[in-house]
């Protein structure tokens, strides 16, 4: 778990986006963009809190089990998402 990177890219359902451009489309204050936590598994994103999951994760594979994370803030509101294994 980390924050945004340069040249961050995930897949969402209608393609591939870098992070950046998906944040700036949901207008979402530069002030505010490395506050959303960044789940990854290796150097791919699966998960960022808050916004959206990579659809590459969407569904776990053959003979896999999903895996359930649950994000709580400090402030008490919790995000949850099931990821595809």
């Amino acid at each position: 778990v980390g924050s945004r990177r340069p040249g961050d890219y995930f897949y969402l359902p209608g393609g591939g986006k870098k992070l950046k451009d998906y944040m700036i489309d949901r207008k979402i204050p530069r002030w505010l963009r490395d506050q959303y936590p960044v789940f990854r598994m290796g150097d791919e994103i699966f998960w960022v809190a808050g916004l959206a999951r990579d659809q590459r994760f969407a569904q776990p594979g053959p003979g896999k089990k999903p895996v359930y994370i649950k994000l709580i803030t400090t402030g008490g509101k919790s995000n949850e998402q099931i990821i595809g294994g």
